[in-house]
């Protein structure tokens, strides 16, 4: 024992503090990477079109065709691509300020870690201005190519407008075939639904786990987390997606307390039949579960015991206190905003907000 606090506990907080610095580190290497990939695009782009200014200078009305045909193509490749990677660039920078936000909510003692200019991207502008800094470019480059073919060529703007629309008309089917497909596989992804189990709530018995007897009975209020079917005239051709390695966090926010926790599913292994060594990550960062098609899945979230006029944020923590009540996560009576965000490894995340309503009477507390 140092200062009041256990050799135990400095392990657990050590290991903590690794784990999130781990997942900081490569979340800022994967922010780096997106960021360099729509730059090196872009710069392949402005190279194409030195090219292509190459070949209008060489005088050669044979080439036309070719030039005009490639800048369409450049420009539908190269926005595609950046848009893909500005897509996961958001996502890796949505995981960041995830985890910057649990830091805030957990208190950890890391903060010298993350240093000035690592802040967070919350922003709109801070997501997507690089991304509209290259798309000028990529258009502005193939104005100004368009511009200088009609000056060299004495084409006329409604003659490379031609050219242009029947071009248009040679890659628009594989273009709408591509389209098509993109919107079959949306369809078929993972599309999760957030509902109260029981508004007030059910009864579940405490047992002590060294003697197996039940001690008492107590309430508590959890979530029905759904992947919703496909739509019937779709369930001929194919099934939803299974929703994999689900995570969730749950928000509390009330006029005194406000807190993240992480959430725990009903059915994952509690953390007494978990070995010794497995027990601290396990403990801080549930196991994730799979959700069928159709299916559903029992997220925790409060509990209150009979006496109390107090009710308790419920996730793996609990198992560390012998009466089953975590301080950091307790809620005085009162109403109260619960924000409920689940995660599923191959689909977009997902949060929904309900009212909680703490009374005295644990008969009388709800979520709606």
């Amino acid at each position: 024992m140092a200062n009041g606090v256990s050799e135990e506990k400095i392990r657990q907080d050590r290991e903590y503090h690794q784990y999130v610095r781990t997942a900081y580190e490569t979340v800022l290497e994967d922010i780096k990477f997106f960021k360099n990939q729509q730059w090196k695009i872009t710069n392949y782009v402005i190279l194409i079109y030195a090219g292509l200014i190459y070949l209008i200078h060489i005088d050669n009305k044979v080439y036309v065709a070719l030039i005009v045909n490639s800048i369409i193509i450049v420009v539908v490749v190269s926005v595609s691509v950046i848009l893909l990677l500005q897509n996961s660039l958001r996502n890796a920078q949505d995981r960041k300020d995830n985890i910057l936000e649990a830091i805030d909510n957990t208190n950890i003692g890391i903060s010298e870690f993350f240093s000035a200019g690592k802040g967070r991207s919350s922003t709109w502008y801070d997501k997507w201005s690089i991304f509209f800094v290259l798309l000028f470019a990529i258009i502005f480059g193939a104005a100004f190519v368009g511009w200088l073919i009609c000056i060299n060529y004495e084409m006329g703007v409604c003659k490379m407008i031609d050219s242009v629309i029947a071009f248009i008309g040679l890659i628009l089917p594989p273009l709408l075939a591509v389209f098509l497909t993109h919107l079959f596989i949306k369809f078929k992804m993972p599309q999760i639904e957030i509902e109260p189990e029981k508004k007030e709530g059910g009864t579940f018995s405490k047992i002590d786990f060294s003697t197996g007897k039940i001690q008492g009975e107590f309430r508590a209020w959890r979530f029905l987390i759904s992947n919703k079917k496909m739509p019937v005239w779709l369930e001929w051709l194919a099934q939803r997606d299974t929703a994999m390695s689900c995570t969730a966090k749950i928000r509390f926010v009330g006029s005194k307390e406000s807190f993240i926790m992480q959430g725990r599913w009903a059915n994952s292994p509690q953390i007494t039949q978990i070995g010794e060594q497995d027990r601290v990550v396990r403990t801080l960062f549930p196991d994730p579960i799979n959700i069928r098609s159709g299916q559903e899945e029992t997220l925790d979230c409060i509990a209150q015991f009979p006496g109390d006029r107090i009710a308790y944020g419920w996730n793996n923590q609990v198992y560390s206190f012998a009466d089953w009540k975590i301080p950091a996560y307790s809620l005085e009576e009162g109403q109260y905003n619960v924000f409920v965000t689940v995660t599923p490894l191959n689909g977009k995340e997902v949060s929904a907000e309900f009212k909680l309503t703490v009374d005295g009477d644990l008969l009388k507390t709800s979520i709606e």
